[in-house]
Parts: structure tokens; sequence; C-alpha cells
């Protein structure tokens, strides 16, 4: 079987005669055969180089085409062909980002995937993974427009403005209401009445290329609300279309959609390549669920750096997560203490009057106002 990790997966029971496991590795070159869904008889007969050792959960091997396409690819749709010399076969690390030759890395490095593997240099020198460096700060849309704070990590805590496509926290909409105002408090739209009206305000930005209300609009094709039938072949095509535009809600949703197997087939890897891609923009439960997936796969450090970094940015599972690793002798006292310290920051920076206000009368009681 094969699953494309861009275009989607081919269907099941694209099999052959099996390759043995053992005789493939990494800078291996293969040839790809016995393809029968429509997708896949495209790739029958092409050559590649496999970049992964066999993924235990997927049963793939990660394949690099020579047009530079990646593929997770079954040994049993797998043929070795004429050896290519090491020298040739180059795999990226993931720390400084350099192609480099198979022999440049260790085999336990080697094994791992492209974002979690190191070269030798880079061990040796300390450097940290581009996944780890990345995201560890909450960007500019994460800030309320109107107070400049960062704004809660409880959805019921904000609302999106389909006028203007903003997120706008409880604290500053409890702010508008006390002075009379029922109009977006942004841009000073009036709220729509219908829910024709907001879809229709949602289309329009849609039409001009918003990732937001692209996202948007997909997320009500995924539960069906706001008048617009459930679809989530619809809403994978949207959230697809939104994660093209760098926007990481949508790689997030994504994540989970493909994590989960629900109503779209079960695809760890490309589960975790949308997590990845949302925890490096700052998505905090992104960065969270890597953790968890690092934790089940026995690899315990990455999952303390993982949520280490999501605790910092406030998430209180992570925080969780990090003092029952120290509890159990997993985690330093300073790793513990750095995510405490770290996330009260956090916590603060989030916290104002306000939004103090709005969370004792709560979400509907401020919308009746």
């Amino acid at each position: 079987m094969v699953a494309l990790k861009h275009d989607g997966n081919a269907r099941a029971g694209d099999t052959v005669d099996s390759v043995g496991e053992s005789t493939l590795s990494v800078g291996s070159s293969v040839k790809i055969h016995g393809l029968q869904s429509q997708r896949g008889k495209s790739f029958n007969g092409k050559s590649g180089t496999i970049t992964t050792e066999l993924d235990g959960e997927t049963g793939r091997h990660s394949v690099r085409l020579k047009g530079g396409r990646v593929l997770a690819v079954k040994p049993a749709n797998l043929t070795l062909t004429a050896a290519q010399p090491a020298a040739d076969v180059k795999i990226h690390c993931g720390a400084c980002e350099r192609a480099l030759p198979t022999d440049s890395y260790s085999r336990e490095q080697g094994r791992l995937r492209q974002s979690m593997r190191r070269c030798k240099d880079c061990v040796a020198s300390g450097n940290q993974l581009v996944l780890m460096m990345k995201g560890r700060a909450r960007s500019e849309e994460d800030e309320c427009p109107i107070c400049n704070l960062p704004l809660p990590m409880d959805e019921n805590e904000l609302s999106l403005k389909v006028c203007c496509m903003k997120r706008v926290c409880n604290g500053c909409i409890l702010a508008a209401r006390k002075r009379g105002m029922r109009d977006c408090p942004f841009c000073r739209t009036a709220v729509p009445d219908e829910a024709s009206k907001a879809l229709a305000m949602v289309q329009k930005r849609v039409d001009a290329g918003d990732p937001v209300a692209i996202y948007a609009l997909g997320d009500a094709c995924h539960w069906g609300v706001h008048g617009v039938a459930r679809n989530v072949t619809r809403a994978v095509e949207l959230y697809e279309r939104a994660a093209e535009l760098g926007f990481k809600r949508a790689h997030y949703s994504l994540g989970c959609l493909y994590e989960e197997g629900i109503d779209v087939q079960k695809d760890t890897v490309k589960a975790i390549r949308h997590f990845e891609a949302a925890a490096m923009c700052g998505h905090v439960s992104a960065r969270f669920n890597l953790g968890c997936g690092e934790r089940n796969a026995k690899n315990l450090s990455a999952a303390l750096q993982h949520w280490i970094i999501a605790a910092k940015l406030g998430d209180q599972h992570s925080l969780s997560e990090v003092k029952e690793m120290f509890k159990y002798g997993l985690a330093t006292k300073g790793d513990y203490a750095e995510s405490l310290c770290g996330y009260r920051s956090a916590i603060e920076e989030m916290s104002s009057p306000d939004r103090d206000e709005a969370n004792a009368l709560g979400h509907e009681a401020i919308r009746e106002m």
C-alpha cells in the first residue's frame, strides 16, 4: 500500500508479493510496483531511495522519488534495485537542514524521521532540532486585536468575528457591551442576526483567499454548524487549502483528523507532519500532541522537550505531564521549575480585570447583554 504524503492515500489492497523487510534500509534504492488503485498505478515503476527505517506503527518506509516527492510505502510494494553508492544517497538533517550522505548519521539517528534526526556534526556540536527551536512563542495572530494580550487557551473565552475574521477575547467584548456597543468591537460592523448572513460574510472572505475564513468554513463543514451541512470531505479540502496558506490551526485540525481516523483514513505519517507544522508556528495543542506521540514511542527525552515548550506557553496539560515525569524521576527538578515558572508567566500575560469579569459572567451571559 502507498500513502501519498501530499496527495492522499491509495486504496486498501495495493499489495503484491512481499520483499523481506530485513533487506530494506535507509539508503536502499528501490522501485515501486504492484499498486492497483487509480492513484497508486501512476507510481508503479518509479524509482527512489528509502529515507527512513520501517515505521512500526504504519508498517511503511518513506521513499523519496527522483523528482523529490516523498511517499510512504509498504515493503510489499518495493523491489531493491542496483545499489547506489552511499556517498550519493543524501537525507536531510533536522537540525542543520543540510542534505547529507547516509554515513553522516549514526545508525540510531538514521532510523529517525527527518524532523527528529541529527547528523554526527550536529550531535557533536549540540545543535538543536529545528522542530524544537521554532514555535517557542505565540504569534501575533494569537493576540486579541483590541487589548493586544495573548488570547486565552479556552476557545469559550473568545469569539471569532465573521465580519473581519478577528478573534476577540470575551474581556473586550464585555467592555464594549458595557459601553452599549453590540457591533463588532474591532471593525464596528453590525453583528449578523441570521446564520445565512454570517455565512455570506464568511464566503466573501473565502472568495478573497482569506485563510482564516477558509478555515472557518472548513470548521462549519466538519461539524455541520451555522447552517452548513456536515461534509468532512469538503472540510478536509478547505483545511488543506488554509494549511497551504500557512494557517496553523488548519494544520492542527488535519493532524487530529488523520490521527483519529474518524471520517477519514487514519494516517499517522500525515498526522505527525501536520502537528509538526502547527507546532513550529506556535500551536500549543499540536505541541502537546507531539509530546504524547513521542511518549507512546518510548522517546521520553523528546516528549519532555515538547511538553516543556508547551507548558511555558501556558498549557496546563503539558505542565501536568512534566510534573508526572519529575515525580517518577524522568525529568529533573530544573525541568519542572522551568516549566512551572514559564506556565505562570504565560497565564499572567493572558489575564486582565476585564477577562476575569467576563469569565465570572460566562460566555452566554455576555452574548445576551
